[in-house]
């Protein structure tokens, strides 16, 4: 079981839930692309400065191809990446085996499944008189099946953040916002609001458990 809560001296990124759409690794084209364009402007800052390769010219062909053709290099490299994920994600919005309805309300969460015709609150408990984001309401999800996700709100913008999830929807007052993923591992994972909505914002955690349908089943008898 896999357990994303923050943990002291850990700089790792938090491990991802949802594989289905190589977010993961996309994340990891980029910082390492980052890095190779971040070492080579200071390699050439570094050569103007010190005079270690100066040259002394005013026209030179083949150094206005390169600066030319390497950002559109760099472009394509992550763009096609990109629209592609984007797509899959839109794709899957049709696809979906289960939806959740989350409603944001100051200050507290209101989850809702319409097949199942359940609904409950998602409150902070408090303990000791200290909080923590894994001490609230537990919300228990299925894995290796398509989640339909609504996100909206009752009074003012809400965002329902879950980290590991790659997930961060907006809750606005009067519209649906709509995403669907897919979650593929068993564990427990936590987040928050990530949206200011007031004095109590700090007091709107997430806490999530992905389980087998099983579980997942049993969870709902619950209710």
């Amino acid at each position: 079981m896999s357990l994303n809560f923050s943990q002291y001296w850990d700089f790792n990124i938090m491990n991802q839930l949802n594989s289905q759409f190589s977010m993961d690794t996309f994340n990891d084209l980029v910082i390492y692309t980052e890095l190779i364009i971040a070492f080579t402007v200071m390699i050439i800052c570094m050569s103007i400065m010190f005079n270690f390769w100066f040259q002394n010219f005013k026209h030179w062909i083949m150094l206005e191809t390169i600066w030319t053709v390497t950002p559109v290099f760099v472009l394509l490299l992550l763009g096609f990446p990109s629209i592609k994920m984007v797509y899959s994600m839109e794709l899957t919005n049709f696809f979906s085996n289960l939806t959740l309805k989350i409603m944001g309300f100051q200050w507290y969460w209101n989850y809702s499944f319409p097949e199942y015709e359940i609904q409950f609150d998602s409150y902070p408990k408090m303990i000791s008189e200290l909080f923590r984001l894994g001490e609230s309401d537990l919300l228990v999800l299925p894995i290796l099946v398509n989640i339909r996700f609504l996100t909206s709100s009752n009074d003012v913008i809400h965002s329902w953040t879950l980290p590991s999830l790659s997930m961060k929807m907006d809750a606005i007052p009067g519209r649906l916002n709509l995403l669907s993923s897919q979650i593929s591992f068993i564990g427990k994972h936590i987040g928050q609001c990530s949206e200011l909505c007031g004095n109590y914002h700090s007091w709107m955690p997430i806490y999530v458990e992905s389980a087998s349908m099983k579980i997942f089943t049993e969870w709902m008898k619950v209710f």
